[in-house]
This record gives structure tokens, sequence and C-alpha cells, in this order.
């Protein structure tokens, strides 16, 4: 099959996806060879789950050139894969498409299995209808790309790979890299980027707060630069004279000392590897001493990290603890002057209680926790005011990043949605000590249950529900919810809750020796069939999301957008029981199987 005799009739380069599908679909395409009539189809899909994939089986919609259906391929099926997250896999492999008016496909996942065994299934045949769009981070910046260029290179992060505007939305978030990350995960799964350091230096807001902060701080230093320049030069004039009057005298006198000392030094070496020599030998003593030398020497001339270095391998050698102080300080002072205050605050802890360099750690976090207070990053302020301790006005500023806290937790809260974040804001603040913020915590994981409620995670929403004892809407939640949390109280996971009916009729045989089943889980899932003892066959299996109000278990149906249909009335749940191994009886009507009739179902529920 040659490159010329084929025809691309549809390709799509649109990385769609769907909540929580561990496959992103990067690409299709819809190929006709013209030489031999015959049609295929291939797209690149990409794992985004966690662990590897083993295998991959979906289904094909082909659409006519009115976007009708007219005709489907089901379960293909990739197999045998070990596809590592992040990679993209089976743009190569071509799946025959029979119906050759096909002019548009459609791929539906179907189940997804990782190197674990563990399956994800798509049961409701959720369609790709994200699309993940990023556009270039250079158009986004603009002006302040450069100044992101420079972050990046003071953080140790390449930033020629962070081409890509980051997009953070309430379940996922894309990197500037490109990569795709669930909302739990702090780091970029590709790049190891962290969340919270882009969020932070790719707000134009931010940027330029750092921008006017930096170019505050160059003013500063260049004017006590000049002030420094200026003092020295009056000093030196005013010296001038004096200094060329005495000048011969006092180059005789330092000769003089000079051989003075000279000669002290000579002797007293001379004597102490002498008596060096005669008690210990030699190489105890001299080589350490002219270590200590090169260190001293080191230190003077400013070369600190040789010098510190030198002064740790000579364990206390005589006063080498004291010098490794001091060449660990002038380090600290000298990052501290080029506004690298992390490390110089690190530095300056390390030899608390030397000279002033607690008051020097205090200094330099209180620097830091400006800069992060400037740049609205009240969390990360908040730790470094605290460090801070009582230095200037750390404790006013520090009321102040309390406050700025809390109105961006009411934001997320609010008006953002996004009750994680919210929470964990809000708990730093109980934490510590801040008012009225119990209540907002509760209000927040409330919202939380509310959204896991709301997705049929029932089992966890009513775990949360439960946990806010003390918050009244919980507690009422809870109550509109007894039934619900009886009936899937014997569910774990995806293990479900079982409930079965003494006799029934058999929809295959017509025989009244079946038994209607009804499994429910808490993760939301309805499963309803007969199994017949004269047909020895289990029956009309359906499967569908559920949830309960007032009494009524309803049906989700998707088609374009959410429907809920009526399953079934609840008539009764009580704990008269006609079953033996069981301690609860369910009735139902208007089911499936009995429009009109009562049908009792019996079960357990966890007391």
């Amino acid at each position: 099959m040659a490159d010329a005799d084929l025809k691309t009739l549809e390709e799509l380069n649109d990385n769609m996806w769907f909540e929580g599908s561990p496959i992103v679909i990067c690409a299709t395409r819809l190929v006709l060879d013209t030489k031999t009539g015959e049609m295929f189809t291939s797209a690149k899909f990409l794992n985004v789950q966690p662990d590897n994939m083993k295998s991959i089986t979906f289904d094909i919609i082909c659409y006519d050139e009115f976007r009708k259906p007219i005709d489907y391929i089901t379960n293909v099926t990739f197999s045998g894969l070990d596809v590592e997250r992040n990679s993209d896999f089976g743009f190569n492999r071509k799946i025959p498409v029979n119906n050759i008016d096909t002019r548009n496909i459609e791929y539906v996942i179907k189940r997804v299995t990782n190197i674990y065994d563990q399956v994800w299934e798509n049961e409701d045949n959720l369609r790709f209808d994200i699309k993940l769009e990023q556009k270039s981070i250079y158009t986004i910046l603009g002006d302040y790309t450069k100044q992101f260029l420079d972050i990046c290179a003071r953080s140790g992060i390449d930033g020629t790979n962070l081409v890509m505007e980051p997009v953070f939305e309430e379940d996922h978030w894309l990197c500037a890299c490109g990569g795709f990350n669930w909302s739990d995960e702090r780091v970029c799964s590709q790049c190891r980027v962290g969340r919270s350091w882009l969020e932070k230096n790719t707000s134009i807001e931010v940027l330029e707060h750092q921008k006017e902060f930096q170019a505050e701080e160059a003013a500063r230093v260049k004017k006590e630069i000049q002030e420094q320049a200026r003092m020295l030069d009056d000093k030196k004039s005013q010296k001038a004279e004096f200094e060329k009057r005495k000048q011969d005298y006092k180059k005789q006198q330092m000769k003089q000392k000079s051989k003075k000392a000279t000669k002290k030094v000579f002797i007293s070496i001379f004597v102490t590897v002498l008596i060096g020599a005669a008690a210990f030998g030699v190489i105890f003593f001299l080589i350490p001493y002219l270590s200590y030398s090169s260190a001293i020497s080191a230190m003077n001339e400013g070369n600190y990290d040789e010098a510190i270095e030198a002064f740790k391998n000579l364990n206390g050698f005589m006063e080498s603890n004291e010098y490794l102080k001091k060449s660990t300080y002038n380090k600290a002072a000298g990052l501290g002057r080029d506004d690298k205050y992390a490390e110089a605050a690190e530095l300056y802890k390390s030899i608390s209680g030397y000279s002033d360099a607690d008051e020097q750690y205090q200094i330099m976090m209180y620097k830091l926790a400006s800069a992060s207070m400037d740049a609205g990053n009240y969390e990360e302020a908040v730790d470094f005011f605290i460090s801070a301790g009582d230095y200037e006005d750390s404790k006013d500023k520090l009321e102040e990043c309390y406050a700025g806290l809390f109105r961006e937790a009411e934001y997320y809260l609010n008006e953002a949605r996004k009750y994680d974040i919210a929470y964990k804001q809000f708990k730093l603040l109980n934490d510590h000590g801040y008012k009225n913020t119990q209540e907002k915590m509760d209000e927040c994981s409330y919202n939380i249950a509310n959204r896991d409620y709301n997705m049929t995670r029932y089992g966890r929403a009513l775990e949360k529900y439960a946990a806010l004892k003390d918050y009244e809407p919980a507690v009422e939640k809870l109550e509109e919810l007894q039934v619900l949390s009886q009936l899937i109280s014997a569910s774990d996971g995806d293990t479900p809750s079982e409930w079965e009916s003494l006799t029934g009729k058999c929809s295959k045989c017509g025989g009244t020796n079946a038994h209607y089943h009804i499994e429910l889980s808490e993760n939301g899932k309805l499963v309803y069939y007969i199994e017949c003892d004269d047909c020895n066959d289990k029956i009309d299996e359906n499967a569908f999301l559920f949830k309960i109000e007032k009494n009524t278990i309803y049906q989700m149906d998707y088609d374009g957008e959410t429907k809920w249909y009526k399953f079934a009335d609840i008539v009764s749940l009580s704990d008269s029981v006609k079953q033996s191994g069981c301690n609860t009886e369910l009735i139902l009507k208007n089911t499936p199987w009995e429009s009109k009739n009562e049908i009792a179902f019996y079960g357990n529920v966890s007391k």
C-alpha cells in the first residue's frame, strides 16, 4: 500500500478527554486506500493513569457525511501492552472499517486495565467531550516572558520546556510542559515542577508585583552603594594629606615590625613543632596546622566555601570551630546582599548563638515573608513571618496575611467552589488559632460531601456527613439519606449490598421458580436481574447509576445530558424478617418486573 494511494477522509488532533478517564484521545484519523477501496481508522491514545497500562477495549461509531450512525465496530481490544504514564500508543495500528460510506468516526473507550489487573470501566458510555486546550505561554505572558525564564533559572528549572499556558481545573490540571495531572497531584507527573510554584510564577499579577519589588530593591541597593562610595571618598580625601606626611615614617616602622613579627612567629612555630614532635610526632600537628593556616587564608580572601569545608575537616583543631562559624556567617551575609534570603537564612540558622546570627536569621525570614506577601502567597508568608518572630512589624504583617488568607479561602469556597483548597486554607488558619474558621471548615467539608453525593459516591459522602455531627445542615442531610444509608450499609467499595425476593416470574421460561435480585453499591451502581431455578440462568441483567429521593429509586441515563428516570418506589424498609440469614425487609412497588404489585426483598443492614 503506497502512501500516494492513501486519502485521509478525516483527521482530528484535539486531545479529547472526559472526567475521570485514564485515557486521552490525542488524535484520530480515517483513511481510504483509493487503489483497493479499503478503509481503515487509527487513534493515538495517551495513558494518564499513574500505573502502566496493560490493555484497552473500545468501540468505534461510524457516521456518514450527515453525521448519521451507519455502523458500529465493537469490542476492539489492544492487549499485552505495557504503556507507561504520559506515553502514547496505537496510532500505527490500523483498524478496518467495513462501511465505505463512513466519513466520520468516534471512539468510545469501554475498559482499561493496568498492570495490576485493576479495571476501569466506562459503564455509562460517556463520550470524550472535553478538549484539553493550552495556548502558548509566551502569548499569555508577553513582556513578562523573560522575567518568567529568569525565575525558572533561579529555581533550577529548565524554562525552555515550559512553553504552554498552565490550566487548573477542579479535577485535573495541565502543566506548562503539557503534562496531564490529577487534582491531588502536587507536582507534574512529567516534568516534576510543583503546581503551587507554577500557579504563582505564571500569574501576571504576581510577576508584576515581583518586577516592581525587584526594581525598588535595585534602586535601594544602588543608592546605598552610591552613599558608601561618597563617604569613602570623603574619608580618603581627609586622610590623604596626613598619610602622605607620615608615609616614610610608617614604612620604616612597618619594616621593623615585620622583621620582629617574622622572628617571633618563626620561633613560636619552631618551638611548637619541637614540642609537638616530641609528644605526638610532627604529623599530628604540622599537617593540621598547615591546613588550618590555608583555611584562614581562604576565609580572609572571601573563599568561604573552601574555608568552611577545610574548617569542618579540622574537627576542632585550635580555633577552627570558631572560624567555621565566622566563615559561615560571612557567606550568609553575602547571600543576603545578593537577595538569596532562603539560603542565607539556612546558614544563619546553622550557627544559632554566634554573634547576631539569630537576629540576621529573623531579618532574612522577614524579607522572604514580605516578598511572599507582596506576591499574594499568604500561605507561604505566614510560615516565614512566624519564623521572623518579633522582628520589626512581623506580628502585624502576620495578622495581615491571616486576613488575606481568609479572604482567599472565602473566594475558593463561595466563588471558585474549590472546596478542597478552601478547606486546606481554613484549616491552616484554624491551626494558628484564627477566629471563625471551624464553621468555615465544616462548610467546606459539607460541600465536598455534597459533591461526592452528586457524583454518586454515596459511601464517601455519607462518611463525610456523619463526621460533621455538629454542623446542622449535615445532620439534616444524613437524616434525609437514612434509607440510602441503610440500603448500602452492607456494601464495601465495589462489593454490593444484596437484596433478593423469595419468588418471582421468569421472563424467559414463564416459570415461578425465579428470584428477583437487586445489588446496590456505595459507589452508586445498581444492578438488577432475575435468577431462575428452572432455567438455571441469570436473565435480563441491567446496571446503571442510581439515587434515592423521597422513597423513590431513580436510574440515570446519559444521552448528551444526564437524565433521571424512576426505577421503583420504596413502600417500606423494616426489620420484620421472613427470610433466614437476613435482618431487613425491603418492599418495592412499580418495579421493572411488576408494574403494580409489591415485591418483598430481603437483605442485611449493618446495625
